[in-house]
């Protein structure tokens, strides 16, 4: 059975992780404050997201009323077309 393992070996250079099959290999571990500045722009992110989805969904929402409005009026245009030429002959 083989186990695995990986170091960290931290210099002056920078952090470097060596891991099987032992190439150095050269690391970046953000700082706190780097840290916290991701996390609240990938927040940020998921927002604005949401924000779209929802704007799609009521963008979508007024289409499909826009398109049964259309087809009511032109339906009752019809209507009245009929009417129209009915009365008249």
């Amino acid at each position: 059975m083989s186990s695995s393992c990986a170091f960290t070996i931290e210099s002056s250079e920078g952090t470097f992780t060596l891991s099987p099959p032992w190439d150095l290999a050269p690391s970046h571990h953000p700082s706190g404050t780097e840290s916290e500045g991701q996390g609240q722009r990938l927040h940020s992110g998921v927002l604005r997201d949401l924000e779209r989805q929802n704007q799609k969904k009521e963008n979508i929402r007024l289409l499909e009323e826009q398109i049964a409005l259309t087809k009511q009026l032109m339906e009752e245009r019809d209507k009245a077309l009929m009417e129209e030429g009915s009365q008249q002959s």
